[in-house]
């Protein structure tokens, strides 16, 4: 007796042993109507069904090693498990899904279906209509060979391309030695010697269909499980189940993540939120299931806080300041000094640096905050005139030269300007080599309210005697011009001996 003789005698059994409850003959009537309907209507000739076929049916019930398929009316076929598990080891249908498969093996009593081909049911003549009707056929890697893998399927070497072994590029094609896969053929010979055959089709056509039905089923908003496939510099790719979704790095954690490769091995688990959704392109985030750092400080700091804080970067306006995990500050240029010329922040400044500074902004609806390093500084203005006074001949540091004047630095926090003018009186000339020199000055004006201080060079006439090799031009010196231009301008007579009597 067959199994599939066996299954139904099992059915028959458990069938007797139900007791049916009373009907009335009309009800009997009725039930057999609609049986004979049902029957009519998903009846198959399996008379007509023949070995190679594409068969579907509806999964009727499964065992430890066998799946029970309707063929539809009163026939019934079987496929193994192992046929239909996935590479992780689960069964990929279950009762009432629809199975399709080919048609292995057909007797009087049993019709045996198979995701593939394989020898356990046929010879190596099926190869043929296999090639003709496109059935896959299992197969075992032998070895590696020039370009490719050499394969045995149903007794008969076959070979496969690199190219078309699998989806994505194979590092180390040796590690298929061993193991079965299933395979179209591509090409055969008609005495079957030379057989070409290829994976990569069957996985493009089963990553298709899975793309399709994992697509369906997303929304932006769900929260999925997925694997790192990928890994580049802007990211990491997450496999969702036959299509890939995109971990930006700055979806990957509050924290910055340099690189995602700090973060991520390729093969990890990991759980993402869908946050974006545009055809086929999937945006993820792994940071939006964890807690905001952020939200937790704007309610934990406060303004007048005193913190430690450490340069992350310095833009022009201003350095952001690592003030704990995942939150950051912003100390704006205008808070580093109480006076001086700040060009940059880095200047100050720089990456890693360790600063004490003040909260003095914590703004919840725009979510910054910002600091302060000059608040913890006494401010030099506030009792200037004790250290100085107008007419005073102080002596400084050149901090800065521009083409509207030169910057004096003449105690911590406190510099001034000696204007242009004033310069080109004095007939001195500065360039970048004075930056940083000592420079003796004079303070002409203190202007307390607006913070500035106003200044000159000290002792004129020994800076022009110092600085004799910048000096402008004497008018001793202009007159030679001044002469030619009155002789241009007079008519003279030219002695006939002169030379230039001609020009």
């Amino acid at each position: 007796m067959s199994i599939f003789e066996e299954k139904v005698e099992e059915k028959k059994v458990a069938d007797d042993q139900q007791v049916d409850e009373p009907t009335n003959e009309e009800e009997n009537q009725e039930n057999q109507e609609g049986f004979s309907e049902m029957i009519d209507e998903h009846f198959v000739d399996t008379d007509k069904i023949k070995e190679g076929d594409v068969v579907e049916g509806k999964v009727i019930a499964v065992n430890n090693s066998y799946i029970f398929v309707s063929l539809g009316g009163k026939h019934e076929a079987f496929a193994d498990v192992e046929d239909y598990m996935s590479k992780s080891g689960n069964l990929k249908v279950k009762v009432g899904d629809t199975l399709r498969g080919f048609v292995v093996k057909k007797t009087d009593t049993e019709i045996v279906i198979s995701h593939s081909l394989n020898r356990k049911y046929v010879d190596k003549s099926f190869l043929q209509n296999a090639y003709n009707n496109q059935i896959p056929v299992k197969a075992k890697v032998i070895s590696t060979i020039k370009g490719g893998l050499s394969v045995e399927m149903l007794g008969t070497r076959a070979f496969c391309p690199f190219a078309q072994a699998d989806i994505k590029f194979i590092a180390d094609p040796s590690s298929m030695i061993g193991k079965y896969y299933d395979f179209l053929i591509t090409e055969i010979s008609s005495n079957m010697k030379n057989i070409i055959v290829s994976r990569k089709a069957l996985l493009q056509e089963e990553q298709n269909k899975l793309k399709k039905e994992t697509l369906s089923k997303l929304e932006v908003g769900d929260v999925v499980d997925g694997k790192v496939s990928r890994i580049a510099d802007f990211g990491a790719f997450i496999d969702l189940g036959g299509i890939d979704g995109l971990l930006h790095v700055s979806q990957i954690s509050w924290v910055k993540v340099d690189s995602p490769r700090d973060a991520l091995n390729i093969g990890d688990d990991v759980k993402v939120k869908i946050i974006g959704l545009s055809g086929e392109k999937i945006s993820l985030s792994m940071k939006e299931l964890q807690e905001n750092p952020l939200e937790k400080a704007l309610e934990e700091l406060e303004v007048g806080d005193i913190v430690d804080c450490r340069i992350l970067r310095n833009e022009s306006f201003g350095s952001f300041c690592h003030l704990k995990p995942g939150v950051e500050g912003l100390i704006p240029i205008s808070e580093m000094m109480h006076t001086g010329r700040l060009g940059n922040p880095s200047e100050l400044f720089s990456v890693g640096d360790l600063v004490e500074a003040k909260i003095i902004r914590v703004m919840k609806n725009e979510r910054k905050i910002s600091l302060s390093v000059k608040a913890l500084k006494p401010d030099p203005w506030e009792h200037i005139e004790d250290h100085l006074q107008e007419n005073d001949e102080v002596e400084g540091v050149i901090d800065g030269i521009t083409n509207f004047g030169i910057f004096v630095k003449l105690t911590e926090g406190l510099v001034g300007l000696v204007p242009k003018s004033k310069l080109f009186r004095s007939k001195t000339k500065f360039n970048d080599e004075d930056m940083n020199k000592p420079i003796k000055v004079k303070i002409s004006q203190i202007d307390k309210e607006k913070k500035r201080i106003s200044l000159e060079l000290a002792g004129e006439e020994q800076q022009k005697k110092s600085q004799r090799g910048f000096e402008l031009p004497s008018d001793q010196e202009r007159r030679p011009r001044n002469d030619w231009r009155k002789f241009a301008n007079t008519k003279q007579e030219v002695p006939e001996d002169n030379p230039f009597s001609d020009l």
